[in-house]
């Protein structure tokens, strides 16, 4: 049963040791975005304090490739390290002690939601759900049906949280430089996002958000597909946080699920 969904960005620099003490540069500007995203995931283990399924997109930075299907669910690793970006920070999916040794094959946006329930909901289990940032609308569909059937497998209340990067096109020092335009798409994902505009997420263009370089398109379609799906209304919905630390926008949202009237 579908209870809450939060949204926040997937970037290793949401972990504070992986960009270090500095609170005056570029860094401090990712001080309130971590509190946010932190603040909507202890909502979230309120919300859902059992169990979550986490909804990623895939990431070029990944150790392995999503597939031919776009899809993965049901191979990926408990136990994750940052240690691919410099320093050896572990997370889990789930409660229980880390083993003596930790690869480092956990996809990138998956180790930030690890991140994230490591630090504030240690008692949680996570089914983690990586999908291509590329696919499209019947890819979502696919998609959709693998997560609600997650969300179904367990009658308590669950919580999805989405982990949806931004445009990395924001500003002339973003990865790859400035994108003309993509001010422009990424201000149209923002609002539905703050809204939980469902149709108007469905109806994100694939070849703009493609241009914007927006990679968490299909996942944020994939969660308004769910959301839909689920029959029950999106009764809260709060922009905790959006913006563009480092040129690549982010958004923290929260959407509360709960019958018509709620």
């Amino acid at each position: 049963m579908l209870a809450a969904v939060a949204i926040v960005p997937g970037s290793p620099s949401l972990v504070p040791a992986l960009t270090g003490p500095d609170t005056t540069g570029p860094a401090a500007d990712l001080d309130v975005p971590r509190l946010a995203a932190r603040r909507v995931t202890d909502r979230l283990a309120t919300a859902a304090p059992g169990r979550w399924v986490a909804l990623c997109a895939a990431d070029v930075h990944d150790p392995v490739p999503v597939g031919d299907t776009g899809i993965r669910c049901g191979d990926l690793p408990v136990d994750g390290t940052y240690r691919g970006f410099g320093v050896d920070v572990r997370v889990r999916l789930q409660p229980g002690a880390f083993p003596t040794d930790v690869d480092d094959l956990m996809p990138t946006t998956l180790l930030a939601a690890a991140w994230l329930r490591s630090e504030e909901a240690p008692t949680v289990t996570v089914d983690p759900v990586v999908v291509a940032p590329t696919l499209d609308a019947v890819g979502v569909t696919s998609a959709a049906r693998v997560v609600a059937d997650l969300l179904a497998g367990h009658p308590a209340p669950t919580g999805l949280l989405v982990v949806a990067d931004g445009s990395t096109g924001l500003t002339p020092k973003a990865p790859g430089g400035l994108v003309e335009g993509a001010d422009a798409v990424q201000a149209t994902v923002d609002a539905a996002i703050a809204r939980a505009d469902l149709d108007a997420l469905t109806a994100l263009d694939v070849d703009d958000c493609a241009r914007a370089r927006i990679d968490g398109r299909a996942v944020l379609q994939i969660a308004a597909a769910v959301v839909r799906d689920a029959g029950t209304p999106v009764v809260e919905s709060e922009s905790l946080w959006h913006g563009a630390p480092l040129g690549v926008g982010g958004h923290v949202a929260w959407w509360r699920i709960g019958p018509a009237g709620a």
